[in-house]
């Protein structure tokens, strides 16, 4: 069992402890993929980074990492920071707020850190709990309550349904009417505010691809990364989409194409099975973080092939020894 010290000064030590609580009965299964997000969040919350955009398949510990144990381990440090958590569907954000508070509430974490703070009684839903130190965590979904207040931490965890992601009229309405509108002013007064994206890809045009075009890149690159870093893990490597970050690169690098992610929580049989479920389209997606087939959906370029030019014996008399058109006369058959 690790320490107090140690879960303070190690964020990922902390998950490896507060899994037991939300997860009873299974095993904390760790890797490097889980300690790459810890460290870019630990990062933002240092002021190394500024907003960080996380995509990652499902399964992987997303929502556990970014919704369920970064606040209880930032109120550690700092118990007046607020969080407000936003997702597509907010019986997935009341679940994650839901987990969290127990952590908080954890004979565990009292044990260790019951002096920081009390969680108020006044407030203490499972949509929004305060503590006594002024710090809150709200969750809500991209159409709910909650836009009048201004967090430190601005968490959108898999904004885009994937079930609607292919509909025009949804897309608008969480990256223009939502991020662009009524989600651009919010927390940007408050002193050390971050933004954190944090989903698996479901579309070209999903909240990441948005905010990515808009800072100067496409739907799969970041190109100015003042505001914004790119932390993209997909399920199999892809040497094409090598990523790196001031503080991280792929360490899947050399080990060739196709290399797994997570190979103790995602065998080779189990993906392959759920690619097959997914399909290409899908799993390219939600899977790879690359929301389209590689190489296109309809002709894909290994399916063509160069071929010379032939010209069939019978239209020599038309086209001559060189190819060259001489002289054509067409009828009009009766």
């Amino acid at each position: 069992m690790a320490t107090k010290a140690e879960c303070e000064n190690n964020f990922y030590r902390f998950i490896q402890e507060a899994f037991k609580i939300v997860e009873p009965g299974n095993e904390f299964i760790g890797n490097w993929h889980i300690q790459a997000s810890c460290n870019h969040l630990d990062a933002c919350f240092m002021g190394e980074l500024k907003n960080i955009i996380t995509n990652q398949p499902p399964g992987t510990m997303k929502s556990l990492v970014n919704s369920v144990f970064w606040p209880s381990w930032v109120w550690i440090h700092d118990p007046t920071q607020r969080f407000m958590y936003v997702s597509y569907d907010q019986t997935l954000s009341t679940r994650d707020s839901v987990a969290c508070r127990l952590v908080l509430e954890s004979e565990w974490y009292r044990g260790f850190w019951g002096d920081k703070f009390q969680l108020t009684s006044d407030q203490n839903e499972k949509t929004k709990f305060m503590n006594s130190r002024g710090g809150w965590r709200i969750a809500t979904s991209t159409g709910g309550r909650g836009m009048g207040e201004h967090p430190h931490w601005l968490i959108a965890d898999d904004p885009n349904s994937t079930r609607k992601a292919s509909s025009r009229a949804d897309r608008d309405a969480v990256n223009i009417d939502w991020w662009d509108g009524a989600m651009s002013s919010r927390g940007r007064r408050m002193a050390g505010h971050h933004r954190v994206v944090v989903q698996q890809r479901v579309h070209p045009s999903d909240l990441t691809g948005h905010i990515m075009k808009k800072y100067g890149g496409d739907t799969l690159h970041l190109l100015d990364p003042g505001e914004w870093h790119h932390l993209r893990l997909p399920m199999r490597y892809e040497e094409e989409l090598h990523c790196t970050t001031p503080i991280f690169e792929d360490p899947r690098k050399g080990q060739g194409e196709g290399t797994l992610l997570w190979t103790e929580g995602f065998s080779e049989l189990l993906v392959k099975a759920i690619e097959i479920e997914m399909g290409s389209i899908v799993s390219a997606g939600q899977l790879q973080q690359r929301p389209t087939v590689a190489g296109g959906t309809l002709f894909k370029a290994e399916w063509l092939k160069t071929v010379e030019p032939m010209r069939p014996e019978w239209l020599a008399p038309v086209f001559g020894n060189n190819n060259e058109i001489e002289h054509v006369e067409l009828t009009q058959s009766s």
